[in-house]
């Protein structure tokens, strides 16, 4: 999982290089069964992302699905699976199966910060501005100055053409 989360950092910092060589070095993990689910989420993250990154197959992103299928199996309870799963069903547009993946891992974790900006960012594809609101306030619930809650409310009225009203949201 460590070099995962260090693989998306080096994609975000523009050494995507860099993140390859470390996914890399996965290959071959995950196919003994003896994974624990918070490994399997992982390596289904790593899946989808060196196929993201290599404009892999749909294949790839089918592997990646069955990894975090058997995490879940693997745990119930654990939902970062589910959350792994509803970010890459989102990615590639498949907004139902996303939004059933999105329900299930706040049902399992009601405070899980990605999941309902996930949701908010859903609604507004929608413009559904009303379910994005609530996800802004969700996400307040969750810490009153919560940053994703500030990102939404400015994505929000940058929707509804409202620039001059999300610079101040934005600062």
């Amino acid at each position: 999982p460590a070099l995962v989360i260090r693989a998306e950092a080096l994609d975000i910092l523009g050494r995507r290089g860099e993140a390859l060589q470390l996914l890399e070095n996965l290959d071959g993990h995950g196919r003994d069964g003896n994974e624990n689910a918070e490994t399997l989420t992982a390596l289904g993250r790593a899946v989808a992302m060196r196929a993201s990154f290599e404009g892999r197959p749909a294949r790839e992103y089918h592997l990646a699905m069955e990894l975090f299928a058997a995490a879940s199996r693997t745990h119930h309870l654990y939902w970062p699976a589910l959350l792994a799963e509803s970010e890459l069903l989102l990615r590639k547009g498949n907004m139902p199966q996303a939004g059933e993946a999105l329900a299930a891992t706040l049902a399992l974790n009601p405070k899980c910060s990605r999941a309902w900006y996930a949701v908010g960012g859903m609604a507004l594809r929608r413009f559904d501005f009303e379910t994005a609101s609530s996800s802004a306030e969700q996400l307040r619930e969750i810490h009153c100055e919560h940053l994703l809650a500030d990102l939404l409310d400015a994505q929000i009225l940058l929707r509804q053409r409202d620039p001059e009203a999300a610079e101040p949201v934005l600062a």
